[in-house]
């Protein structure tokens, strides 16, 4: 773990062999690694352990993405999801309702049941087929007191949904809510897979702002741009 805001790469498929090599240059840089969808459970079931394992004793927190946990649910099969998160070495979990309606009452003792089983919990806001915030504000806090460790703001792969547009960009009245906020932004953190993005977050909040859906090759660009080390943000952080 580091001084500057938290990083979250996306896994789309990150073998053995180069998460050996992403750590050995970027650990210092890297808090959490999501699995991309639902392909964790597309792995041979030892390579998946390997893989986390690694991950773990590197300290970075490793979890499926929240398209699985919807799938378990849609199922009806929750439980054997939480028993997979176990039995395969996960230390985190992502509680989301981005493609399908989940009640917030199950959601939130969803939330409560991966905190009691120890894991880092990242709940997620924000439909992948909708662009409105509207109670953003009061659903994040809903969240956090249900138990949540980070509420991630959706943006998916891609960064045209949930928080953008289908170019890119960011409403400014999105920022400046967070921005009236300020409190909440420790607990925050932003899909926002493109640079121009990240630059965009980087300079409204600072170098602390918590990113998310990183791609793994953009690690070390990423933790560049936060000390000004591009010239994006060179005259913003180099001090």
């Amino acid at each position: 773990m580091h001084e500057l805001g938290k990083t979250m790469i996306i896994d789309k498929g990150i073998g053995i062999s180069q998460i050996k090599d992403m750590l050995t240059f970027g650990k210092a840089h890297l808090d959490f690694l999501k699995y991309g969808f639902g392909t964790s459970c597309l792995y041979e079931p030892i390579s998946l352990i390997e893989k986390n394992e690694l991950l773990t004793k590197s300290n970075v927190i490793c979890f499926p993405g929240g398209t699985l946990f919807e799938a378990a649910y849609y199922k009806n099969m929750v439980n054997s999801f939480f028993d997979d998160i176990l039995k395969y070495s996960f230390t985190g979990v992502e509680i989301s309702h981005g493609t399908i309606d989940v009640d917030d009452m199950d959601r939130h003792n969803y939330i409560r049941r991966a905190k009691q089983m120890q894991l880092t919990v990242f709940s997620e806001l924000g439909k992948k087929n909708e662009t409105g915030f509207k109670d953003i504000i009061e659903s994040v806090k809903r969240d956090l007191d249900a138990g949540s460790d980070y509420v991630v703001l959706e943006g998916r792969e891609t960064g045209t949904s949930g928080l953008y547009n289908k170019e890119g960009a960011v409403a400014d009245d999105i920022l400046n809510i967070f921005e009236a906020e300020s409190d909440l932004l420790p607990y925050i953190i932003w899909e926002a897979p493109c640079m121009e993005q990240q630059i965009l977050l980087l300079k409204h909040f600072g170098a602390n702002v918590n990113i998310g859906n990183v791609a793994f090759q953009d690690v070390l660009s990423l933790a560049a741009l936060r000390r000004g080390l591009r010239s994006d943000t060179f005259f913003d952080f180099l001090s």
